[in-house]
């Protein structure tokens, strides 16, 4: 393609060449039937001029008529008639005298003049308008028969001349041709304006795509004004979308880099110290084999972890079934006897508030129970590994809106401000001895249930609140 000039591809070009060929017969369609009409109604003025003199000769047939002696005589009064009754640019008036001569008028369209004097003009057919097609153009004739006392005298022909109406049709037609011609070049050129400014961000779109597809997800799509149209619609989502996809690959770069991070650290002290116990000499080979145990188990966490992060959009991740509130809050505590976590209340609840479980807990949900469970103590040992010793922490099951809520609220120091928005995020950690992915667990286990997961926290304690989706069963 010649540099410089648009592509014939080009969205603007195209829908230019389909507009310009539709507007050319629009345009040609309008030049046609403007032709038409104009003859149409020239040839009506000739018919109507033609039926206006037929109706003067009637008028004065009468008086023209009344006591001629003989044929000589009736040419002679038809001669007087037609001397008062000349042609025009449009008729001539002619008098066929049975057994006698052919009268005419004096003047008349020069063409059908030409043809009467040449005698080259059929006659006529009595009663009836009849179009001759001659050498010169199409003629109308008018033939009307001429009566006295019931006998025909004559015939009344009037001659009506078409091609005149032909040519000032054509001319006309030519004329909106011309002016046809040029609002269409002109709307051509202002279309195609039009057309290539309106498709500019597409065109933007086009090139950021490409770059967008090479990896340059940096570019945006120039702001098409806030117009609202379809072009704008989707320029504007287009700019959401590669917003969308640059937060998700940063957040997923910096989970990487955070999971190999963490992944790195244990696997390092543990082949340290492996490393001294192989040569034989670790200070304390006891202290490095619990170490090395240890470390194994942080391990083992986080890989379950991240596991259970990748898993969690899966149709499989939950399996649910039917449960009673007594159940959860018995599950709950039976898990917890084996944390040695110190005193942690757990007790049901009803929808009025009530702390002694009546009518609460016989209730039934349907959820995951080891998903739900899995949630629930994840909170119980951030709030123990995050809070003094001798704080309280309070696990509350009930029922609320038709949904299985859980709430876990401890009086410790509340979660740093620097931290609550992000304290929900894979590795975002409060502290030493945590993965920073127990919380990321939390939200999305609670979000596979089609729950959601609220926090409350302050200098004087905090309360994270889990409402689950699953609708209580009847």
């Amino acid at each position: 393609m010649t540099p410089g000039l648009p592509s014939p591809r080009s969205t603007w070009v195209r829908f230019t060449v389909v507009a310009a060929v539709v507007l050319a017969f629009a345009l040609a369609a309008t030049v046609v039937l403007a032709w038409q009409l104009a003859r149409l109604q020239g040839r009506a003025a000739v018919d109507e001029r033609l039926d206006r003199e037929r109706e003067v000769f009637a008028v004065r047939a009468a008086a023209l008529l009344v006591g001629s002696t003989g044929p000589a005589d009736l040419e002679r009064r038809f001669q007087g008639y037609l001397a008062t009754q000349p042609g025009s640019a449009l008729h001539m008036t002619v008098i066929r005298v049975d057994g006698g001569p052919v009268l005419t008028t004096a003047t008349g369209p020069a063409p059908v003049v030409a043809l009467r004097d040449g005698d080259r003009l059929p006659a006529g057919v009595p009663g009836r308008l009849v179009t001759r097609a001659t050498p010169e153009g199409d003629v109308r004739v008018l033939a009307t028969p001429v009566t006295v006392d019931g006998r025909r005298v004559a015939v009344l022909e009037v001659d009506g001349w078409l091609g005149g109406v032909d040519h000032d049709a054509t001319t006309l037609a030519g004329r909106v041709a011309l002016a046809a011609t040029f609002a269409g070049v002109l709307g051509v050129v202002v279309l195609a304006l039009a057309l290539r400014r309106a498709t500019r961000p597409l065109r933007a779109l086009h090139a950021a795509a490409e770059r967008a597809g090479i990896g340059d997800l940096a570019v945006r799509v120039p702001d098409p004004g806030g117009r609202p149209d379809e072009v704008g619609d989707l320029a504007r989502a287009f700019n959401g979308m590669l917003e969308r996809i640059s937060a998700e690959v940063e957040a997923r770069t910096a989970l990487f880099a955070a999971v190999s991070h963490e992944l790195r650290t244990p696997v390092a002290v543990a082949r340290g110290h492996l490393e001294l116990l192989e040569t034989g000499i670790a200070a304390d080979p006891e202290a490095s084999l619990r170490l090395v145990g240890a470390e194994l188990v942080r391990l083992s966490r986080l890989l379950d972890d991240l596991l259970l992060l990748a898993a969690a959009d899966g149709d499989s991740f939950l399996v649910p079934t039917d449960v009673t509130v007594d159940r959860v809050v018995e599950e709950v505590r039976l898990r917890l006897v084996g944390l040695d976590l110190g005193d942690v209340a757990v007790e049901a609840v009803d929808t009025t508030g009530r702390t002694d479980g009546a009518g609460a807990g016989a209730t039934t949900v349907r959820v995951d129970l080891d998903r739900v469970l899995q949630a629930v103590l994840n909170l119980v040992v951030n709030a123990r590994r995050h809070t003094p010793a001798g704080t309280r922490v309070e696990v509350r099951v009930g029922v609320v809106g038709g949904v299985l809520d859980v709430s876990v609220a401890d009086d410790g120091p509340g979660i740093p401000e620097a931290l609550r928005t992000r304290v929900f995020e894979p590795f975002a950690r409060g502290g030493r001895g945590s993965t920073g992915l127990g919380l990321a667990v939390v939200r999305a286990v609670v979000e596979a249930h089609g729950g959601h997961v609220d926090l409350t926290t302050g200098a004087t304690g905090t309360t994270i609140r889990l409402t689950f989706g699953a609708t209580a069963a009847p």
